[in-house]
C-alpha cells in the first residue's frame, strides 16, 4: 500500500533545460549564435513531443513546466541576437 507521502517521494527532478547564459557562454563566433537558436528551437520541439507522449499528468506538466522554460530562453535568444552579432562581430 502506498502513501501519499511515498508517492511525493518517488516523484521525478524537473527536467533540465540550458538557460540563456548557458547558452551565451557556449558561442565563441556569430556562427555558434545562429547554432544555439536553433538547439533551443529543437528543444522547445522536443520538450513539447515528450510531453504528448507521456502517460501521467505530473509528468505531462513537468515537460510542459521545462517547455515555458525553454520557450524564455528562446525568446530571449531572439531578442538579443543583434546584440550577440555585434559582441561577435566587433572589432
Amino acid at each position: 500500500m502506498t502513501t501519499e507521502s511515498q508517492h511525493i517521494e518517488q516523484s521525478n527532478p524537473p527536467v533540465k533545460v540550458m538557460t540563456y547564459d548557458e547558452r551565451v557562454a557556449k558561442m565563441k563566433k556569430f556562427a555558434d549564435c545562429e547554432y544555439q537558436l536553433t538547439l533551443a528551437k529543437k528543444t522547445v520541439r522536443r520538450l513539447v513531443t515528450q510531453a504528448k507522449k507521456e502517460t501521467t499528468l505530473a509528468d505531462k506538466l513537468r515537460y510542459d513546466d521545462a517547455r515555458k522554460r525553454a520557450e524564455q530562453v528562446l525568446r530571449k535568444l531572439r531578442q538579443n541576437i543583434f546584440d550577440l552579432e555585434d559582441k561577435f562581430t566587433a572589432p
